[in-house]
């Protein structure tokens, strides 16, 4: 049976780090990818082996922020289509170029105000983390210089319709926001890199998930992996966060959205994050992180 579970960054793993480093040394890094260096010591292993688009994302703990230059709240999706019973679930959908691309997407720890004060208040509460609740109960100055940047990178979207797989052509590390049992599925076609956002029902003829896969495997395309950022096990977990967040959005859970990301070097997450009621637009707070182990099976349950 497929694995479908993922692993708290920084905690005990359950994913095979071994198979992820051979399956990213396959792969050729492209795009503007940055890291700052006075991180990257942490990670120095897999920093050789895989790239720093790992380092980046494998650095991301609560209470960091994610300040996107294209807010991934604002992209609509196009839709479902008007006759949903009737459609070919099967079918990959290309996702709109004009919202395609998120530029330059930045990790930032102790960021200033007023989102500083709501990002310190999750760290304390959520990252279980000794160090990290020391670090921010000091009083300025002595804490961490404000604004420090762990990495930045150029990242790409796919998003979600009912009844639907969208998937982008992609080099880029590519995010996917709304999942509560779809899929996240990495792919080439053509020799062309793909990353589909493919949608879960209960209702049979919405339920896209085994369709996608049988149709692309009967077109060719070679499979590199998919996986679930978000499963019905996962809801205790985002209760819990609910509970220390929801002052911050308003009492409203639906504003603590999981992502999924998968890197320019395939590397797969879970993220859990949401964006403050009234304190900017771009600007998310991470209240979760995982690992995810990328599935090679073409039987999706």
């Amino acid at each position: 049976m497929a694995t479908t579970r993922c692993a708290r960054v920084g905690g005990d793993s359950r994913v095979d780090i071994r198979r992820a480093v051979c399956v990213a040394r396959r792969v050729r890094r492209r795009g503007r990818v940055g890291l700052a260096p006075d991180v990257s010591h942490g990670c120095a292993f897999f920093n050789g082996l895989l790239g720093e688009e790992y380092s980046m994302f494998h650095q991301i703990k609560p209470g960091h922020v994610l300040r996107f230059e294209v807010d991934p709240g604002g992209i609509a999706s196009p839709g479902a289509a008007a006759a949903l019973h009737r459609q070919d679930i099967s079918l990959e959908t290309p996702w709109p170029t004009t919202s395609s691309n998120l530029g330059i997407v930045q990790v930032l720890s102790h960021t200033s105000e007023p989102i500083g004060k709501i990002a310190a208040d999750v760290a304390k509460k959520l990252d279980f983390s000794l160090t990290r609740l020391t670090l921010y109960s000091r009083p300025e100055p002595t804490a961490t210089p404000v604004g420090q940047m762990l990495g930045f990178q150029n990242c790409d979207f796919v998003g979600y319709t009912d009844g639907k797989a969208h998937y982008i052509n992609s080099n880029n590390s590519v995010f996917s926001k709304d999942f509560s049992g779809c899929t996240m599925v990495v792919y080439t076609q053509a020799g062309e890199r793909r990353v589909a956002h493919v949608a879960a029902s209960a209702d049979r003829e919405m339920n896209c998930k085994q369709a996608f896969m049988t149709r692309i495997r009967n077109n060719g395309a070679e499979l590199i992996g998919w996986f679930k950022p978000y499963d019905a096990e996962d809801f205790a977990r985002k209760m819990s966060a609910f509970g220390v967040i929801s002052k911050y959005v308003g009492g409203d859970i639906n504003r603590l959205t999981t992502f999924g990301v998968v890197t320019a070097a395939n590397m797969a997450y879970s993220l859990d994050a949401f964006k403050p009621v009234g304190v900017g637009t771009n600007n998310w707070v991470v209240t979760y992180i995982a690992l995810c182990h990328l599935n090679r099976d073409w039987n999706v349950p």
